[in-house]
């Protein structure tokens, strides 16, 4: 297996849209030059602007590793499915210093009916072997948005389970379970297998509060 790497940003697949963005600024600054001295027209002024798209949007490549260095430890990873806005707002209200306005803004995104159907259950179907388990998500679901977390959790975790055995073989809870894959965001060891490891810590200490379990 590839060496796995320490941050998210030096993926192969990350490194590829990193490593372009020199490029991005090169050809934005010839475009520049070309606009200013009146050859360029209307297509260089276009290519400027489609620069400046790409470079105002560059902070996405360091912004999943900012993100679960902030926010892992408190049960949020950085996924392809997160909303990019979502990231940067949460790190936003972070940095302030408001680190429950930062879980409002997450949970917000998060908790949206919508949002858990689309991302939570519907891509689920793609795992043929996963059906059976859609009921479990659909009535996970039901139970959240009554804000019935002390049922919604545990069966979140049933189906979790589940899916990952049907589709895997094995479960990500076992002891040890290699749940890294290379080139992956969610699979990287600061994502997925960091939470992992925190859910089976085992609690220590109970709480009447059941957004506030260890996670």
């Amino acid at each position: 297996m590839t060496k796995k790497t320490d941050r998210i940003v030096d993926l192969p697949s990350t490194r590829e849209m990193s490593d372009a963005l020199p490029a991005v600024q090169a050809v934005r600054g010839l475009a520049n030059l070309a606009v200013k001295t009146g050859l360029g027209g209307e297509k260089a002024k276009r290519i400027v602007d489609s620069a400046d798209e790409v470079l105002s949007h560059a902070d996405i490549i360091d912004l999943p590793d900012r993100f679960n260095a902030a926010f892992a430890d408190r049960g949020w990873i950085a996924t392809s499915s997160l909303s990019v806005e979502v990231m940067r707002k949460a790190l936003e209200r972070n940095e302030a210093g408001d680190a429950d306005a930062a879980d409002e803004v997450i949970l917000e995104w998060v908790l949206a009916p919508d949002t858990i159907n689309l991302f939570a259950i519907t891509r689920s179907k793609s795992f043929n072997v996963a059906q059976d388990r859609w009921h479990q998500l659909r009535e996970a679901l039901a139970l959240t948005v009554e804000n019935r977390f002390w049922s919604a959790v545990p069966l979140i975790l049933l189906a979790c389970d589940g899916v990952a055995s049907d589709v895997l073989g094995t479960s990500p809870f076992e002891k040890n379970a290699d749940l890294s894959v290379f080139d992956s965001m969610v699979a990287h060891p600061t994502a997925l297998p960091a939470l992992i490891a925190r859910l089976t810590k085992g609690v220590r200490k109970s709480s009447d509060d059941p957004m506030k379990l260890p996670l």
